[in-house]
């Protein structure tokens, strides 16, 4: 969704005459579609979004930096703690996430949703109209060097925390926040679901390194592939 980095004259002029209005009340979201042009946006159907914070990644923690997110306090202290509750309880060894079912055990821990792990296809009504009811989603997916979802029969296995979407007449978006970046990650709904429903092997760059990691039985499949996990607003 991002095409490039700089800016060329012809972007400023849009940037400043493209007319995103409706997202007057979140400024750091209508600056993003404006630089970058995001034309497909300008006259959605239907919108829902939920402003969270910023945390990067320190290792393989995307999963439980996701999840900080969500939680009262989005801080590297809540991330410390959910990290510690994690190896506690024999989730995690370095931070890794590999099991939608432990992810959602420590989301009832740590947040004031009720939660639920959902199985099935994310590009679907129900995830949808979940979405636009005002809940959010914990997803696995393989991740792209641009943080976008990719293909990668899950040896890039990444997490993001879903808290918007966006309709418009043709194409159906979320709005993501993850912790390689600072940035909204605004992605077609078809492309995340695509990517979450491959989740298929561990990688093998992770295998053969100096870390260990704890997978569920059945492995990465088993944990990840074509699942989620839902976070009802009370």
């Amino acid at each position: 969704m991002f095409l490039c980095e700089s800016v060329s004259k012809y972007s400023l002029y849009y940037f400043y005459e493209m007319d995103f209005s409706w997202l007057e009340p979140y400024p750091d979201l209508q600056k993003q579609c404006k630089l970058f042009q995001m034309v497909e946006l300008l006259h959605p159907k239907e919108f829902k979004y939920k402003p969270l914070g910023v945390l990067i990644q320190d290792g393989p923690q995307c999963g439980i930096v996701a999840l900080a997110l969500l939680t009262a306090n989005p801080t590297k202290e809540t991330v410390n703690l959910i990290y510690q509750e994690a190896v506690r309880r024999k989730f995690s060894i370095n931070g890794e996430m590999f099991s939608c079912y432990n992810m959602c055990e420590l989301a009832n821990q740590f947040t004031t949703y009720r939660t639920q792990v959902f199985e099935g296809t994310l590009n679907s009504g129900y995830i949808k109209h979940f979405l636009f009811d005002g809940g959010c989603l914990l997803v696995p997916y393989d991740v792209d060097k641009n943080d976008e979802p990719c293909l990668n029969n899950g040896t890039k296995a990444h997490w993001a925390v879903i808290s918007g979407i966006i309709e418009t007449e043709d194409d159906c978006y979320v709005l993501a926040k993850q912790g390689k970046s600072k940035r909204i990650g605004i992605w077609k709904l078809k492309d995340l679901s695509d990517s979450n429903g491959q989740l298929n092997m561990f990688s093998p760059v992770r295998c053969n390194s100096d870390l260990a990691y704890i997978l569920p039985d059945g492995g990465v499949k088993a944990g990840l592939c074509n699942k989620c996990v839902l976070l009802f607003q009370k």
